[in-house]
């Protein structure tokens, strides 16, 4: 007879008794149910597989093998190896500082710290990122220029530069162009009579925490204001 619940019972006629005569029709029912129901049960060598949703009980399937295909179940080793865990903050860990109000400096080409975009990484890697509006008077040719500082000790750092006009009467020198292997001052441009956008991107491995900050000024002297403007921001985001 079929399972109930899972547990097995013998078919009418069972247990026999001992000492009487066997009954053909007995021993042959209870064999074919028995094999009805090894047939129902899941073979171990994976021969054949379930034909039903199989609840579990709350239990564990323990040993389990790490999912290669969509269609595996997970372990936890294939999970944690996937995603972020809860108790994992390295990615969740960001610095950042917005720029709340245009900074001008006319007549000068003194690099100095922007007083806003300026944050403090403690040690770790570190992915850098940058946005600044920039613009000058028309009839300036100021041009401007900027420098990444950092007051800590940093083992490595690389950065990538992009200059988004938004004049098209404006140009960008090839030479400003690029990864930057180490910290240092670029001319991004002269002559700059619209809103351009300085984009910055790349990493830093801090050893020793400081202050890494945005510095800037004019690339060559002029009386009409250079401006960063409201809006800036400079983000860190640790990596490990």
């Amino acid at each position: 007879m079929p399972r109930s619940s899972g547990t097995y019972s013998l078919p009418a006629g069972n247990p026999v008794v001992s000492g009487s005569v066997a009954s053909s029709s007995v021993i042959n029912t209870t064999l074919d149910d028995l094999g009805d129901e090894i047939t129902n049960s899941i073979p171990r060598d994976g021969t054949a597989p379930p034909t039903a949703n199989t609840p579990w009980g709350n239990f564990k399937i323990t040993g389990l093998g790490d999912a290669t295909v969509a269609t595996d179940a997970m372990n936890q080793q294939t999970s944690d190896a996937r995603y972020l865990l809860a108790s994992d903050t390295r990615y969740l860990q960001a610095i950042y500082a917005v720029k709340t109000a245009t900074t001008s400096r006319t007549s000068t080409t003194t690099l100095a710290d922007d007083p806003h975009l300026l944050i403090t990484l403690p040690a770790g890697t570190w992915a850098v990122e940058l946005w600044a509006p920039v613009w000058a008077s028309t009839l300036g040719t100021n041009g401007f220029q900027y420098a990444l500082a950092f007051s800590g000790t940093s083992t490595s750092s690389s950065f990538a530069l992009n200059v988004l006009m938004n004049n098209v009467a404006n140009s960008r020198p090839t030479a400003a162009v690029g990864i930057q292997d180490s910290f240092g001052t670029i001319t991004v441009g002269t002559g700059i009579s619209g809103v351009d956008w300085i984009h910055l991107f790349g990493t830093i491995i801090v050893t020793v925490a400081g202050d890494l900050s945005f510095q800037w000024s004019q690339s060559s002297l002029s009386a009409n204001a250079t401006n960063v403007g409201i809006g800036g921001r400079l983000v860190a985001h640790k990596l490990a």
